[in-house]
């Protein structure tokens, strides 16, 4: 092999320019295995390997810097600059590690890098033309693909079925932070956001998902522990915006959203055991609409009603149930993120800034109640 050969951009200079495509083809050959056995980045990868070559060998590394669009592009760099190992090497594999974004559409994938716009537009097209595709996507990838959602999706109401990873409050990084999605997807027309609670919500949302043909269909897929209910779902999903009364109380009316419902139960015993408020707990489901006939009869006997959600406040659920109530006596309390941009902040402080404890959600209920 020509890279064996190679050891820094100095012993690449050394190659004759006629062995620079069948040092391009080793390289794919080597990152197409690896990120086939441990995940990683293909498609961006692949796509720079020749310009990557002749980067390294005009330009004098590391004393002329490289800067490239996204670090996704830099295996081929990493290949020439030192580190083949992790990429030669079964047992080095993970020393260089990456995750792969992939589209999965039936059997076959189609992976199309980093481009989520293309991703929105090209799975729109497929169901428009029958098919019915599965779209992955990270909730803090979602903004790179907003224009394609509104215009070449849900404009078009092609049902697709997007299924959202990694979205909620974490301690991720300012770049790849799942807090904003639900108030990106949830505000443009004809798409239906579900928020499941547990494992049979999930598979039975996406069974329904794949059968429909009249609406985009997204799901906030749990992020954390995926819990399981242990009972099968037999929900309609086609009857939007069912919010779901799974224990009945008065007073107080703790809708939990998605990653939030375990929270909201832990609030509402929390109620029980220090005030003696028996309240009532509400899965929403659906992100994108509103059960009005359910928020209508709460007025009967709750004074107060609370809602969690796992991102941040403004645009989000939350705001339109205190819109809902806007003319009304009903009290409401939204917690979930502040809009902000946050870096590496441990998940406990930020739970504290926001008051997304049992003990203090319950405190505050509790003052308004007396």
């Amino acid at each position: 092999m020509i890279l064996d050969k190679i050891n820094t951009p100095d012993d690449l200079k050394k190659v004759p320019v006629k062995e620079l495509d069948m040092l391009a083809d080793e390289m794919r050959e080597l990152i197409i295995k690896k990120v086939n056995t441990t995940g990683g980045h293909m498609g961006p990868n692949l796509g720079i390997i020749e310009a990557t070559i002749a980067l390294h060998y005009v330009f004098n590394s590391p004393q002329d810097k490289i800067v490239f669009d996204v670090s996704h592009q830099c295996y081929p760099h990493k290949i020439l600059t030192g580190r083949k190992e992790g990429f030669t090497n079964p047992e080095m594999y993970h020393k260089y590690t990456g995750y792969e974004f992939r589209e999965k559409l039936g059997k076959q994938y189609i992976d199309v890098g980093i481009a989520e716009e293309h991703a929105v537009a090209y799975a729109s097209a497929l169901a428009k033309s029958g098919a019915k595709p599965i779209l992955a996507i990270l909730s803090s990838f979602v903004q790179r693909t907003y224009d394609q959602m509104s215009q070449d999706l849900c404009l078009n109401n092609s049902p697709i079925t997007m299924l959202v990873y990694w979205g909620g409050i974490s301690n991720g990084d300012a770049t790849h932070l799942g807090s904003f999605d639900i108030s990106l997807i949830s505000n443009i027309p004809n798409i239906v956001y579900l928020a499941p609670t547990c494992k049979e919500e999930y598979t039975a949302m996406l069974d329904w998902s794949l059968r429909q043909t009249d609406y985009p269909v997204a799901i906030r897929v749990p992020f954390g522990q995926f819990v399981s209910s242990g009972k099968e779902d037999k929900t309609d999903y086609s009857v939007l915006n069912k919010f779901k009364v799974t224990e009945q109380g008065e007073k107080a009316a703790i809708l939990g959203l998605g990653n939030f419902y375990s929270l909201a139960k832990e609030v509402k015993d929390e109620l029980k055991k220090n005030c003696g408020i028996d309240a009532t707990l509400i899965n929403p489901v659906y992100i994108t609409g509103l059960d009005e006939e359910l928020l209508e009869n709460l007025k009967q006997n709750h004074s107060v009603v609370i809602t969690l959600e796992d991102g941040i406040l403004d645009g989000g659920f939350g705001e339109k149930i205190a819109r809902f109530y806007g003319n009304s006596d009903m009290k409401v309390l939204n917690y979930g993120g502040k809009k902000e941009f946050t870096d590496r902040v441990p998940l406990e402080e930020l739970y504290n800034r926001y008051r997304l404890t049992k003990e203090l959600i319950s405190d505050d209920v509790a003052k308004i109640l007396k």
